[in-house]
């Protein structure tokens, strides 16, 4: 999963402390805890290797102004064949505004 942030002040990063992954079926919701445990990589872009994107128990996700990260999940969980929506949650901005993405198995 690719994030970026392109829309907010420089001075702290956003963050996205809840996850949602969904399809016409099924949903689950994954905390800012559970993103840090199955978080099992970050790759820096290499153009900005030093805003450090990152992942903590606190705010799960973590993104620097203008910084992108490819963040891979290892889910404890077997994902059926479909299409799937990840949402993610960030504090302080409407839900009109949150980050979505969808993906195929």
């Amino acid at each position: 999963m690719n994030v970026t942030d392109i829309d907010g002040p420089d001075a702290y990063p956003a963050t996205a402390p809840l996850l949602e992954i969904y399809n016409s079926t099924w949903h689950i919701y994954l905390n800012s805890s559970q993103i840090s445990n199955f978080t099992v990589k970050v790759v820096q872009a290499p153009w900005n290797e030093n805003k450090r994107d990152s992942v903590n128990w606190y705010s799960g996700f973590v993104i620097p102004l203008g910084s992108e990260a490819q963040f891979q999940l290892l889910l404890p969980l077997k994902l059926s064949p479909g299409n799937y929506t990840i949402v993610l949650y960030t504090p302080g901005i409407s839900l009109k505004s949150e980050a979505m993405a969808t993906f195929s198995i």
